[in-house]
């Protein structure tokens, strides 16, 4: 699905010199429960963003790259456009947070259906929830649901402090910028996880947000590196973004949960 869309290998590194950052003793932070709140309220600072983008991927598979339009409101909304070197949709999805709508314009059909991690995969061949997706856009290190604070420790050269999380799935460790308390780079563990590296962080609403985003997947070998060009962040999301209804004419795949077509209903009595 969306062969079209190719792969092209990022260095997952942060970007940019290291914000040195004092750590007094008597400045420093060492309640992790703490921290993981002032993360929290920074990460509610940044609700939406809108702008293009330019997406670099590598797999097995191959590699390339492709345009994107990127639109993103708290909590599981999203629309993705991938667009030819003329800007023209190739394939366009769109997530409630319930519903997926996603149109392939390689196969003329548009997909329908649960917003699950298995039907996003159709589009960004990685499965992420909706919800993830969305923090993932906003510069945010999605959290497993009842993951504690277990730790904080320092890390001096990066400006920051490293943040190990305990859940049932596994442990995550997220590295927390001292100065403007937003992610920089978190790894989940366990079934499922996936690393994340955030960069080239400015000013955005009430708290800041990254530019460059590098998601990794070790048991696939996927990476996917987004660089915003032209972005704002902040501001009412426009609804007709977020619309589930096809293009006119364009014939409508139903599936399941897991990506799978659904069966026609029979008419009663056939």
């Amino acid at each position: 699905m969306l062969r079209t869309l190719p792969f092209v290998c990022l260095a997952v590194a942060l970007t940019g010199c290291p914000r040195r950052v004092p750590f007094a003793p008597e400045a420093r932070m060492e309640d992790p429960q703490r921290l993981l709140a002032e993360l929290q309220a920074a990460d509610e600072g940044v609700t939406s963003v809108k702008g293009d983008a330019r997406l670099q991927i590598h797999s097995p598979r191959g590699s390339g790259s492709v345009s994107l339009f990127v639109a993103a409101a708290r909590p599981a909304r999203a629309h993705l456009e991938s667009l030819d070197f003329f800007g023209r949709p190739q394939a366009v999805l769109v997530a409630d947070g319930e519903r997926f709508g996603l149109y392939d314009g390689s196969q003329g059909v548009y997909y329908r259906g649960p917003s699950t991690p298995a039907n996003l995969a159709r589009f960004l061949q990685v499965p992420i929830s909706p919800g993830d997706l969305v923090q993932i856009l906003l510069g945010q290190a999605p959290r497993e649901p009842g993951a504690q604070p277990e730790s904080v420790a320092v890390d001096e050269k990066a400006g920051a402090y490293v943040l190990t999380l305990r859940s049932p799935s596994g442990p995550q460790q997220i590295r927390v910028d001292a100065a403007r308390r937003r992610a920089l780079q978190s790894e989940r563990q366990g079934p499922g996880g996936y690393g994340l590296a955030f960069s080239d962080l400015r000013p955005a609403e009430s708290s800041s947000a990254p530019h460059e985003l590098v998601l990794w997947v070790p048991s696939s070998g996927m990476t996917l590196s987004l660089h915003y060009s032209e972005v704002a962040f902040g501001g009412p999301p426009d609804p007709d973004l977020f619309s589930l209804e096809p293009p006119p004419g364009v014939p409508v795949v139903e599936v399941d949960a897991a990506g799978q077509p659904v069966p026609p209903a029979r008419p009663p009595g056939s």
